[in-house]
């Protein structure tokens, strides 16, 4: 996932042309990917007591009104 996110980061900031609204607009792209990709579920191993402990971290949405999950 990491791997992913800093190509799709080394892309939009190689692919920048002189104009600032490009460099915005790549930008939102990037963090449009990132909120994507914690939707999915962020999934790693921890090691415990040398034991590997599956950790998966998913993004819920949040109300806007309420500010609940």
């Amino acid at each position: 996932m990491f791997r992913r996110l800093r190509d799709r980061i080394s892309e939009s900031l190689t692919n920048v042309d002189d104009s600032v609204d490009k460099v915005e607009v790549n930008i939102l792209e990037v963090l449009d990917q990132i909120e994507e990709m914690l939707r999915e579920g962020v999934s790693f191993s921890v090691e415990v007591a040398g034991h590997l402990i599956p950790v998966k971290i998913i993004m819920e949405p949040i109300d806007e009104k309420t500010g609940d999950v």
